[in-house]
């Protein structure tokens, strides 16, 4: 299951405590971490991977707070504009396969006591039936800015609260705690039935994101049309796919000061002094100040190190209008805290002077700063703990705890963190400085500080279809972690958007291969990769339970210009299959587009196709333009262009479990669709123009003598035992799939089985 991540709002309603541009849900508020980190944490044990939907302004303080979860996998979805809750998770479960299933939550609660194990445990068992389950919390009455659920009969019904009003006697409401458990496919499905011109333009949208890398923009220019609404009014509303569960845990949204102060029990916080007070709340974050509050009533005081907020209790929430008056003279001190997040780190400020500032500066490990130069003013760094690596001018030096340098100014330098834990140094800075974080700071160019060694070889872990014609094999033979019901294909080497492949193991583990190879650079793909704008290859294992569609793949001309794909030349090699399994490739006669588009009505199309016999250890090329299918029972490893584009023919009427048919790309198929009689027989060799294979056979012991022309894939077919390169070795069984960077080294297998080596 996977966890989407709800992390987007503004920062207003917590001010001083938070800002524009670092709003409540990563204050730290509870323990020091934020809500989001809260939510995090609290759903690792369910989840295997977090999709996180926010702001795109907030992109630096997700990473930054995302440091602390060593290993985590993680996708971000960072908004331009938002859109409410039922655009963001639908654009998340169309960048996924439809059989995933998902528990969506949000960052504005606190949930502390209960069983929330035991309800999210509840939840899921209705997941299999295809219902969207909500849980719930018993309400007493209605209050602004809540959703609520009732069950009526078999249905659910929702509505949203702009008052406070009793709840009517006989009716039972409950609070919409914003968690939800669902499968993908469902989701997406009811979605399309109770909104369908919004299902469609997210599909639209969806079509035109970049999704190659792990952070996925979503720009307001695709969404620009898009009507705000929640997932309550689009989908959960009178429903009778959605369930109601009542959750048995404490749970409250934190929306306003005043509920943050419910949270804290009226409890002080900070260094408070209260004399002859009655109702009075203090928050003081400013850790050396001391707030007194005296023959006060009825008050709320929150103090920081930059701002106080002084407002009677019942008329706290006003700050959101009187930010909004306020604004153009004060923007600053609502934009921004003292505490900033940036690509490398966090940078805080503990004082600032007219000519003097000083920060503390946080670095994570394995990031640095650009190389720069001030012309106004110098700098002290002092390092507190971890160990810095610090370019000045041209003399580059470590720097440990205790230790410091100057800056003068004028001088080019940068400073970097090698190590694997925080780098924290305080900075202090002397000279003609400017509020916020503007400054005189001028960027250089220059090489990078950091080592990022490349791994020599590592294993992957693939992304999973589940296509309909599929089996099972993948996961029950080859151990492939898949939890779908149908495992149809495993992408082992892919960096295609519809589906990435993920480093394994190594110093780079949860990396996405696409975000991998663009941190090391496209060197490691070797010179003969150059020409190519992206990545050239996909390699996957198919199982075919049941017949695959009668299909036909676009050239490169083709693809290029129609689909802004590479077209789709490919390469099956039969690791297994029963007995009397069959593949179809070409016509075994001239034919002709009226014939086709005749027997594809008629359901008679297979009957002028080759039908061939397979057994274990064949290959077949199949060229662009070339009619193809898999049969039933065989599996199949397939070396492939980069492409994912696949024009059906002919489907045999299956429909899916929603009762519709799969889609049909009759026309496109016609214009490139080789209509020529096709002699088909096992390939003698594994080579063509885009790839080139070798497959090797051996017990014992065997050598790869690799060069800098091409990276390497070793796919595992049979076998076991040990795979090394270098001083790294990993332990290899069927079905693996490696990648190894261009080089000069030696891959060795250690052990028996059968391997294929592909490369460009």
């Amino acid at each position: 299951m996977k966890c989407i991540v709800l992390a987007g709002g503004s920062g207003d309603r917590l001010w001083p405590l938070s800002r524009k541009n670092y709003p409540k849900q990563f204050i730290h508020i509870k323990e020091n971490r934020s809500l989001f980190q809260e939510t995090i944490a609290r759903n690792i044990p369910f989840c295997e991977e977090f999709y996180i939907i926010t702001s795109n302004r907030y992109a630096n303080i997700v990473e930054g707070q995302l440091q602390v979860f060593q290993g985590l996998r993680y996708r971000c979805f960072y908004e331009e504009e938002g859109k409410k809750t039922a655009p963001a998770v639908a654009i998340a479960c169309l960048c996924d396969n439809r059989s995933e299933d998902y528990l969506v939550v949000s960052t504005d609660h606190m949930i502390e006591g209960g069983d929330y194990k035991g309800a999210i445990a509840k939840g899921r068992e209705y997941i299999p039936q295809g219902k969207i389950v909500c849980l719930g919390i018993p309400a007493w009455r209605f209050e602004p800015g809540y959703g609520y659920f009732r069950q009526v009969e078999e249905r659910t019904e929702f509505r949203h609260s702009d008052m406070t009003e009793e709840i009517p006697a006989g009716e039972k409401w409950y609070y919409d705690t914003g968690i939800l458990l669902f499968n993908g496919g469902d989701f997406l499905h009811e979605l399309s039935r109770k909104s369908p011109a919004l299902y469609a333009q997210i599909r639209e949208c969806v079509d035109q994101l970049d999704t190659y890398e792990r952070n996925v923009l979503v720009p307001g220019r695709l969404v620009e049309e898009l009507e705000p609404v929640s997932i309550g009014r689009a989908v959960t509303s009178v429903s009778d796919k959605v369930l109601l569960l009542q959750a048995d845990f404490n749970w409250r949204r934190i929306m306003t000061l005043e509920s943050l102060d419910q949270y804290y029990h009226g409890e002080d916080s900070g260094r408070v002094i209260r004399n002859a007070c009655e109702n009075v709340s203090v928050m003081n974050e400013a850790a050396h100040q001391l707030v007194v509050a005296n023959g006060l009533e009825d008050v709320i005081i929150v103090n920081t190190a930059d701002a106080v907020y002084v407002s009677r209790k019942s008329e706290a929430d006003q700050i959101k209008s009187i930010i909004r008056e306020n604004y153009e003279k004060q923007q600053s001190y609502f934009d921004e805290g003292t505490v900033y997040y940036t690509p490398w780190g966090i940078k805080e400020t503990i004082h600032y002077g007219d000519s003097c500032k000083v920060k503390k500066i946080t670095i994570f490990p394995g990031k640095e700063l650009s190389r720069h130069v001030h012309k106004l003013r110098t700098e002290h760094w002092s390092v507190i703990s971890g160990v810095a690596t610090i370019q000045l001018d041209e003399q580059m030096g470590e720097y440990g705890s205790g230790e410091s340098i100057s800056v003068p100014m004028g001088t080019p330098h940068q400073i970097a963190n090698r190590g694997t834990e925080d780098l924290v140094v305080i900075e202090v800075s002397v000279g003609e400085l400017e509020y916020g974080h503007g400054n005189d700071l001028t960027r250089l160019a220059g090489q990078s500080i950091v080592k990022t060694d490349c791994d020599e070889i590592v294993r992957m872990e693939p992304a999973f279809k589940d296509n309909l014609w599929g089996g099972t094999r993948l996961r029950d033979v080859y151990g492939k972690k898949c939890d779908y019901d149908i495992v149809a294909e495993s992408w082992e080497l892919s960096t295609h958007k519809a589906g990435q492949s993920i480093v394994a193991t190594g110093k780079n583990k949860g990396l996405m291969l696409g975000e991998y190879i663009n941190r090391f650079g496209r060197g490691i793909l070797g010179w003969k990769c150059d020409p190519y704008e992206r990545f050239p290859l996909l390699i996957k294992f198919i199982d075919s339970r049941e017949s695959l569609s009668i299909q036909v793949h676009p050239g490169d001309d083709y693809a290029l210009q129609k689909e802004d794909e590479y077209g789709k030349n490919e390469l099956w090699y039969v690791v297994d299959c029963e007995p009397e399994s069959y593949l179809y490739c070409g016509f075994s006669r001239d034919t002709d587009e009226a014939e086709v588009r005749r027997r594809i009505e008629d359901g008679t199309l297979t009957e002028i196709l080759n039908k061939i016999p397979v057994k274990k250890g064949d290959s077949y090329f199949i060229e662009n333009g070339t009619v193809h299918a898999i049969g039933p029972g065989v599996l199949i490893c397939e070396i492939q262009q980069s492409s994912n584009v696949t024009y059906r023919l002919y489907d045999y009427q299956r429909r899916d479990k929603y009762g519709e048919l799969r889609e049909l790309h009759i026309d496109k198929a016609m214009e490139v669709t080789n209509f020529h009689e096709k002699d088909m027989e096992a390939a003698k060799t594994m080579e063509c123009k885009y790839f080139s294979i070798e497959k090797s056979v051996f017990d014992g012991e065997v050598s790869f003598n690799l060069d800098d022309s091409s990276f390497r894939a070793f796919v595992v077919l049979e076998g076991g035992g040990q795979v090394s390169c270098g001083e790294e070795s990993l332990v290899y069984r069927p079905a693996d799939c490696f990648f190894v960077p261009a080089g000069k080294k030696t891959v060795v297998f250690h052990g028996c089985g059968t391997v294929l080596k592909v490369q460009v």
